[in-house]
């Protein structure tokens, strides 16, 4: 899904193989028609965003110009319409800019879109957090320490995690007082 949202990869969707481009963009519409549907249970407006000068000002005119969304519509028919007016991009993104700045962008024209894509961009690409997080787990957690308990293992790995910044707080609050220690001496002394 995200590689559909990005606008990198709106022409090409690199790494989906051609016969399931339109599965892809199926599950698009699925969770568009979700999102939409939630947000009008919810009564809640979305936000709307200035759009740059000058960011992909062809695609968003031709899109605006042929995008029109009565407020009756059903979320089938603003899910379709917001996909056909995203596919509708005839350039990629420049490798410069930004998938959500892009977003941000277009949210007048494809808002639906635009808002689902800040969802899935949220979330982190990859697990080494987590995954060092375990790692840490296991080596405090040993067959000799088997009868720690759960809030042991809980405080024992916070300290895991802020020690290393505590004795970097530590450092620089010594290396300031020294520092004022220093100007102090070369005060007194002039």
């Amino acid at each position: 899904m995200a590689t559909c949202l990005d606008a990198w990869n709106v022409l090409s969707l690199p790494g989906i193989p051609p016969r399931e481009v339109e599965a892809a963009w199926m599950h698009v519409k699925d969770m568009l028609v979700v999102l939409i549907d939630e947000s009008r249970a919810a009564n809640k407006s979305m936000r709307t965003y200035v759009t740059d000068a000058g960011e992909s000002v062809d695609w968003r005119a031709a899109a605006s110009s042929a995008s029109s969304r009565p407020a009756n519509k059903s979320s089938f028919d603003i899910a379709d319409a917001e996909i056909t007016l995203w596919r509708m991009r005839l350039q990629a993104l420049p490798s410069h800019k930004k998938p959500l700045t892009e977003l941000r962008c277009t949210s007048s024209v494809v808002p639906w879109i635009a808002l689902l894509g800040r969802k899935v961009f949220a979330v982190p690409a990859t697990s080494a957090v987590p995954e060092r997080m375990f790692a840490a787990a296991g080596n405090i957690m040993t067959k000799k320490r088997a009868r720690l308990t759960c809030d042991h293992l809980e405080e024992l790995m916070f300290l895991h995690e802020v020690w290393p910044k505590v004795r970097e707080w530590t450092a620089i609050k010594k290396a300031r007082l020294v520092y004022w220690l220093h100007i102090a001496h070369a005060r007194t002394h002039t």
